[in-house]
């Protein structure tokens, strides 16, 4: 469960506080400022870095593209031994096998399908 918060954007949920508190250093900028329209500012808008608050932004959740890289790495190195495996070409009609129909008894088969008898 700690992986899942550490190595992966889940991570970014820590900083749900940040963006609450950030909402509410705009609602006193602009007391008209919904939920909806901070959103879009931050998110949505393309934003070119040259507002007073920049610094502030990049610490809100899924904002930033470094916060994404996941420190894990998986060393996955290819084998360097390939088997190629050529099937033989079948040809001709497949052999049967010829069913010994004797062996088999109708009798044996009917009993295996009869209810428990009480002893």
């Amino acid at each position: 469960m700690a992986v899942l918060f550490t190595a992966t954007p889940l991570q970014q949920l820590f900083k749900l506080p940040v963006l609450v508190q950030h909402y509410y250093e705009h609602k006193q900028i602009d007391k008209n400022i919904g939920v909806i329209a901070f959103l879009k500012l931050h998110y949505f808008e393309e934003e070119d870095g040259a507002d007073a608050d920049d610094k502030r932004d990049q610490q809100l959740p899924f904002k930033s593209v470094a916060d994404f890289i996941s420190p894990t790495t998986t060393n996955a190195n290819p084998t360097a031994h390939t088997e190629i495996v050529i099937k033989p070409e079948i040809t001709g009609k497949p052999v049967q096998n010829p069913v010994n129909k004797t062996l088999i008894s109708s009798q044996f088969l009917s009993a295996i399908w009869q209810p428990p008898k009480a002893v």
